[in-house]
């Protein structure tokens, strides 16, 4: 997820309600919040260029890119916590997890656990987050993904997906980024 110092960083702002880090995701973010970050980013120039994914490449993503069929049956990927020191990582939840029942009552530092195999940090339960994709039941309903650190498990699964107008926003809802090699021309 974007952090508060990258947003900071950008937009000369934070939003945050939980704000007293800058490695914690940026949250209380709206959908169009996040099109004047994505304009004034982008207008720095670079070898990249910055968009929100679909809600399709964000599962992709979350899932830790191509899998089998007998891999889709699991609803999480878990790298193990850093602290964490069973020896077998599973596809279960214990409520002793990270954010996941709202055990902190806050977001974690981006990056409290290790990456999953595309080297991707918290896609489950640390902020929801805004995708390009429009709800489907019409509308201008925008698609979040991955939960919150307010929210029941179930719904940090890959496969959870909820919507939320483009004007909202709250502390469970920050943002990730594609970047995307600008053309050279």
């Amino acid at each position: 997820p974007v952090t508060q110092a990258e947003w900071q960083q950008v937009i000369g702002s934070n939003p945050s309600k939980y704000s007293g880090n800058p490695r914690y995701p940026v949250e209380s973010v709206s959908w169009n919040d996040v099109q004047k970050f994505l304009e004034k980013l982008n207008a720095r120039g670079g070898d990249y260029s910055y968009r929100l994914p679909t809600e399709q490449e964000w599962e992709y993503i979350c899932r830790g890119g191509p899998i089998t069929q007998d891999q889709s049956k699991y609803h999480y990927y878990f790298a193990k916590s850093k602290t964490d020191l069973t020896p077998n990582p599973t596809d279960d939840l214990a409520k002793k997890a990270n954010y996941f029942d709202s055990q902190l009552q806050k977001p974690s530092e981006v990056g409290s656990y290790l990456p999953n195999p595309l080297g991707i940090y918290d896609l489950h339960g640390n902020v929801w987050e805004w995708t390009s994709s429009l709800w489907v039941s019409g509308g201008s309903g925008r698609v979040i993904r991955g939960g919150g650190w307010n929210t029941v498990a179930g719904y940090c699964a890959a496969s959870s997906r909820d919507w939320i107008g483009p004007g909202s926003s709250g502390s469970f809802l920050g943002v990730r980024l594609l970047a995307v090699p600008r053309v050279k021309e």
